[in-house]
C-alpha cells in the first residue's frame, strides 16, 4: 500500500510539474518582495521619497516593491493556451454585484443599474468630453486628517458634477490589522461615502497575492464593508493568477498583467481567461504607462487597442486604464488619443455588451479572437481582434445561432459604415485585419427610422448617423465654460431607432448649446409643427429651445421640462420672409440645458 501511494504521488508530481515550478517561482518572487520591503523600511531617510512624510514614503516604496514582485510573478506563468472567450450559460454575475445607486448620468451606466465603465486618473472634467466616466485616484488613507476629508468630499462632488463615478480606494487598509481603531477608520469612510451618488465600488486591495497578504487579514474588512454597504461591489486587483484565494473577500476581480514591452499585448489573454472562469465579474486594467521601473516603454496605440478589445471579448464589465502618477501625461500623445477613441467606441458598444445575449462564434483563423452579442433591436454586434502582431490575417467568422434574415447587411460600426462581404444563409463574415487591428460589425436588416417618415425636414433627427464614435452628426456645438458639459449619442435609451442624444450640464447655465443642420427653404406663412421627445435623469431638468426670430417671427424661445419617462413636446411655428434663408435656413434653432443635470432627446421633427 505504501509503494502504491508513493507511485501515485510521483505520478501526480510529474503530472503537475509545471504547477510546482510555477509555485516555486512565485514563492521566490514573494521572498524578494519581503527583502525589498525590509530594505526600504530600513533606508527611508537615505533613499526613499524625501519630499513625503515617513508613512507616505514607506507606502510608496512598498508599492514599488509590490510592482516589482508582480512583474517577477508574471514571468512565472507557464505558457497559456489561447482559449476562446466563454459564452455564459446563465445571466451575468454583474446583475448580482452592480446593484448600485449611481445616477443614470454616468454615460455608460445602464438605466437598470448595470453597465460598462472606464477609468482614468487626472482631470475628470477634460476626460469627460472624451467619453470616460470613472476615476480612481491613489489617495487612500487609513488614518485621514481633516484636510483629507475636505479634499475627498470636494473630489467626490466634482466627479459627480462631471458625470463621473469613483472607484474608491481603500488600499491603505490592506496590510493593517483588524484592531478597533483600524476598523473604526474604515467604518467612517464607508458610512461617509456609501450613499454618495458618484460611488462606483470599494477598491480594497492592490495585488494582495504579490504582497503576501493572507486572505484572513482582508476577510473582516470585506465583511464589515458589505455589512455597512451591501449595494456596492468590493474589488481587488491581481497580476498573476492569485485571485482564486481571495474569492470570498471580493465581488469584482481586476486584472492587470502589464505585458509591455517584455511580452506581446496578446499575453493578457492568459490572465483574462483564468479569471473569467472564477464566476466573478472582471475589470480589465490595460497598461497605459511605461518608461520606468520594470517597463522600458509605454504601450503603443495598437497595443492599447488590442488589450482593450481583448478585455471586452473576455467578458470584462469594466476597462480601467492605469497611468503612472509621477509621469506627466499624455506620455505618448498617440497612445492616449487612442485610449480616448476606445472610450468612445466602448460607449457605443455598451448596450449590446452589457445587456445583450452573447452568441457562439467560430473563426477560421487561430489569430482571430471574436465575440457576438444581440442588441436590443435584434441586430447582432460582432467584435474581432487579430492577436498576431506582425501578420495580416484573412478570416471567416460564423455566428450560427444569430437571427439572420435573407436581406441582412453587415457594416463596420466605426469605419464609415462600409458594407462587408456577408453570407446571409449561414451567417458568415469574410474580412481581413492587420496585426493587432480590431473591428466591430453590426449585422442588421435594412430599416428606416420612423422619424424620417412624414416629410421630416430635420437632418439626422434620431441621432443615428455617427461617422465618429458616439458623436451624432448634424449639429454645430457651442462649448460651455466647464469641460464637464458633454453631449454624446447614447445607444441604451431611445424612442426611435437605437440612439438618442445625451446632454449633461454640471451646473446651472453651464450647458453646451447645439444648433441643428440647415433646414431646406420653408414656405412663408405656412404652419409647421416642431416636436421633440425628452427624458430626464431625475426629472425637472429644463431644456431651452431658441428659434431664430428672423426665420420664425414672434417665436423666440420656449423652455421644456423633462420627466423621468419619455415625453413628446410639440409647438407650432410659422416662418416669415424667406429672405432670411437664401441658402436654406441656417441657424434656425439653438438648444441646451438651462439647469444642471442630464437629459436625453430623440426623434426631433
Amino acid at each position: 500500500k505504501l509503494m502504491m501511494w508513493v507511485l501515485i504521488s510521483l505520478l501526480a508530481a510529474f503530472a503537475s510539474a509545471d504547477d510546482i515550478g510555477c509555485e516555486f517561482c512565485r514563492a521566490s518572487c514573494l521572498l524578494e518582495f519581503q527583502r525589498c520591503k525590509a530594505s526600504c523600511a530600513a533606508s527611508i531617510p537615505d533613499s526613499c521619497h524625501q519630499a513625503a512624510e515617513p508613512e507616505v514614503r514607506l507606502r510608496l516604496e512598498v508599492r514599488r516593491c509590490a510592482r516589482a514582485s508582480s512583474f517577477c510573478r508574471a514571468r512565472c506563468q507557464p505558457p497559456q493556451p489561447i482559449l476562446p472567450p466563454r459564452v455564459p450559460s446563465s445571466p451575468s454575475a454583474l446583475e448580482e454585484v452592480l446593484e448600485t445607486s449611481a445616477p443614470e448620468g454616468a454615460i455608460l451606466l445602464q438605466h437598470t443599474g448595470h453597465g460598462l465603465h472606464r477609468v482614468t486618473g487626472g482631470n475628470t472634467s477634460i476626460e469627460a468630453t472624451h467619453g470616460m466616466t470613472l476615476t480612481s485616484p491613489y489617495a487612500s488613507s487609513s488614518s485621514p486628517d481633516a484636510a483629507w476629508w475636505d479634499a475627498m468630499d470636494a473630489f467626490m462632488d466634482k466627479a459627480l458634477n462631471a458625470s463621473f463615478l469613483v472607484h474608491f480606494q481603500l488600499i491603505a487598509f490592506e496590510t493593517r490589522g483588524n484592531d478597533k481603531a483600524t476598523l473604526a477608520n474604515l467604518t467612517r469612510q464607508i458610512e461617509r461615502y456609501k450613499q454618495h451618488p458618484a460611488l462606483f465600488a470599494w477598491y480594497l486591495a492592490d495585488e494582495p497575492d504579490g504582497q503576501g497578504i493572507d486572505p484572513s487579514l482582508l476577510a473582516p474588512k470585506y465583511e464589515l464593508i458589505k455589512q455597512l454597504d451591501p449595494h456596492h461591489p468590493v474589488s481587488m486587483v491581481f497580476c498573476a493568477g492569485g485571485a482564486s484565494r481571495y474569492l470570498k473577500n471580493l465581488d469584482l476581480i481586476m486584472v492587470d498583467p502589464y505585458p509591455i514591452p517584455g511580452q506581446s499585448a496578446s499575453a493578457v489573454i492568459g490572465p483574462l481567461s483564468q479569471v473569467s472562469r472564477l464566476g466573478k465579474p472582471i475589470m480589465m486594467v490595460p497598461q497605459a504607462f511605461g518608461g520606468g521601473e520594470n517597463w522600458a516603454r509605454a504601450p503603443s496605440a495598437r497595443e492599447e487597442r488590442l488589450m482593450t478589445y481583448l478585455g471586452l471579448l473576455y467578458g470584462s464589465v469594466a476597462i480601467q486604464f492605469v497611468r503612472s502618477a509621477p509621469i506627466g501625461f499624455p506620455y505618448a500623445a498617440s497612445a492616449w488619443s487612442e485610449i480616448r477613441t476606445l472610450a468612445a467606441e466602448t460607449m457605443e458598444l455598451t448596450a449590446p455588451l452589457a445587456a445583450g445575449k452573447r452568441l457562439h462564434v467560430t473563426t477560421s483563423s487561430e489569430d482571430i479572437v471574436a465575440g457576438a452579442w444581440i442588441d436590443r433591436d435584434s441586430s447582432v454586434v460582432v467584435l474581432v481582434a487579430n492577436i498576431a502582431g506582425r501578420v495580416s490575417s484573412s478570416f471567416n467568422i460564423s455566428v450560427p445561432d444569430a437571427p439572420w434574415s435573407s436581406t441582412a447587411l453587415v457594416q463596420s460600426v466605426f469605419e464609415g459604415f462600409e458594407d462587408i462581404p456577408f453570407n446571409a444563409t449561414d451567417g458568415t463574415i469574410s474580412d481581413s485585419l492587420r496585426g493587432f487591428e480590431t473591428r466591430a460589425y453590426r449585422i442588421s436588416s435594412p430599416s428606416r427610422s420612423d422619424a424620417f417618415a412624414g416629410g421630416n425636414l430635420v437632418y439626422n433627427p434620431s441621432y443615428e448617423i455617427r461617422v465618429n464614435p458616439a458623436v451624432p452628426d448634424g449639429n454645430y456645438v457651442t462649448v460651455a465654460d466647464d469641460d464637464a458639459a458633454t453631449f454624446f449619442s447614447d445607444g441604451r435609451l431611445s424612442v426611435d431607432g437605437l440612439h438618442s442624444l445625451r446632454l449633461h450640464a454640471p451646473s446651472t447655465g453651464n450647458s453646451l448649446a447645439l444648433s441643428p443642420y440647415t433646414l431646406p427653404v420653408l414656405e412663408e406663412g405656412r404652419s409647421y409643427t416642431f416636436s421633440i421627445w425628452i427624458r430626464g435623469s431625475i426629472g425637472s431638468e429644463v431644456v431651452r429651445f431658441t428659434f431664430n426670430a428672423e426665420i420664425f417671427p414672434g417665436s423666440v424661445q420656449t423652455d421644456l421640462r423633462a420627466t423621468t419617462s419619455w415625453q413628446q413636446h410639440s409647438l407650432h411655428l410659422v416662418p416669415g420672409s424667406m429672405r432670411a434663408c437664401p441658402y436654406g435656413c441656417r441657424g434656425w434653432l439653438r438648444y441646451g440645458l438651462t439647469t444642471a443635470g442630464t437629459v436625453w432627446l430623440d426623434a426631433m421633427s
